[in-house]
């Protein structure tokens, strides 16, 4: 005599089935979230590399400069000082809006 599978034992089972597949369901949505998280991370590490490669250079910039106006005070034929200083005033202005950014100086080579 086959068992016959009452409503109530039926019930069970596909209340079991639906919990199970939103369980699941919920486990997935869990690790795209990790997933996402980590890969904005990564994106946003990148930003802050690049932005403190470009902070480096134009400190490295700014202090050429100064010392090229030091070193020529008038300029140079076919370029007035005024030009000279407008750019530094424009580098030194970026650079005062990055001072926020931390930046860990690379290494120094040995």
């Amino acid at each position: 005599m086959p068992h016959r599978i009452t409503i109530h034992e039926r019930r069970i089972k596909e209340s079991f089935i639906t919990l199970t597949i939103v369980f699941l369901l919920v486990l997935v949505g869990f690790a795209y979230q990790i997933h996402k998280n980590r890969q904005l991370a990564r994106q946003g590490q990148e930003a802050h590399d690049g932005l403190c490669v470009f902070k480096a250079d134009l400190e490295a910039r700014y202090g050429n400069g100064l010392e090229f106006i030091r070193s020529h005070p008038a300029g140079i034929p076919g370029v007035p000082v005024t030009v000279l200083r407008n750019s530094l005033n424009n580098q030194k202005a970026t650079l005062e809006s990055l001072a926020a950014l931390d930046c860990v100086p690379p290494p120094k080579e040995k």
